[in-house]
């Protein structure tokens, strides 16, 4: 059987129908079947299974190829993986999607939490990942990104005689395995902290923001600093207990700002699952 010849469809057929192939032609199927660029995961997985568990005898799976499933399992996991796993060895810990949420005219965002070690210095921080998810393809996503914290803008009141404050995009929270509310840790910050941004998002993409500051991260004795502008948590290290954290990222942009034709301003809330701090154990 020549390789050019070979689809993932003839392969599951042949084995689903017990054609009777040579054990060096199961591993020249499967070595192919890793290296084609057009090998789907759906395929493999099925190849795995097919193989390796019971679905073997119901289909007629021949004794002398189910002797090759040590073989065949390590090469199609190792397939599998490779399909699976997000390039992205920075990431410590990911939180849940959040639900997605349409806008007044079915513009739809969701989002979750990301711990990674920044590509930049190396420190782990936080992250938020905006995802535009509307079922229709359309225009252009703008999003009002403000990482900074709630603060009084002074001045004039507004219309309504109602003090004028710019609120945070982002409410945090961190919580115990009871539920119980971590309580903060002290300290202050003055470097760098990411601010208010506008984001463009295209149909069917994702963006990874920073949303703790430019600095924390791991410290030297080993525990862990998460530091918002407005909150500021430190997980020990060795720590008994478990770390959750949340949070509930409102978009309300201001009202002022002049989008592109082909643009549409997205404006609502994401309830951000909570994400599960990693924690050394002693």
């Amino acid at each position: 059987m020549k390789s050019s010849n070979v689809t993932p469809i003839n392969m599951a057929a042949m084995i689903i129908t017990g054609t009777p192939i040579s054990n060096n032609k199961v591993i020249r199927i499967l070595i192919f079947a890793n290296q084609s660029l057009q090998q789907t995961a759906g395929v493999r997985f099925f190849l795995l299974l097919l193989l390796s568990g019971p679905l073997a005898a119901e289909f007629g799976v021949s004794r002398r190829l189910r002797t090759m499933k040590g073989i065949a399992v390590l090469l199609l996991a190792a397939s599998c993986a490779c399909c699976f796993a997000v390039d992205d060895t920075n990431v410590l810990a990911a939180g849940d999607w959040s639900k997605p949420v349409g806008d007044f005219v079915g513009y739809t965002l969701r989002g979750r939490l990301i711990l990674c070690d920044s590509p930049k210095n190396g420190d782990a921080a936080v992250y938020v990942e905006l995802q535009e998810c509307s079922r229709a393809a359309g225009v252009d996503m703008d999003v009002y990104c403000n990482m900074n914290p709630t603060v009084a803008l002074g001045g004039h009141p507004d219309a309504q005689g109602r003090e004028r404050i710019e609120k945070a995009a982002a409410v945090w929270e961190m919580r115990d395995a009871s539920d119980k509310p971590v309580p903060e840790s002290p300290g202050g910050f003055g470097g760098g902290a990411p601010g208010a941004s506008w984001i463009s998002l295209p149909c069917d993409s994702t963006v990874r923001l920073r949303a703790s500051v430019y600095g924390g991260g791991r410290l030297k004795d080993g525990s862990l600093s998460i530091f918002f502008l407005s909150n500021h948590w430190v997980i020990p290290p060795r720590s008994t207990n478990d770390y959750y954290l949340s949070c509930t990222f409102s978009v309300d942009p201001p009202t002022n700002h002049a989008a592109l034709p082909e643009h549409h301003v997205w404006q609502g809330t994401l309830t951000l699952p909570k994400m599960k701090i990693p924690v050394q154990r002693p």
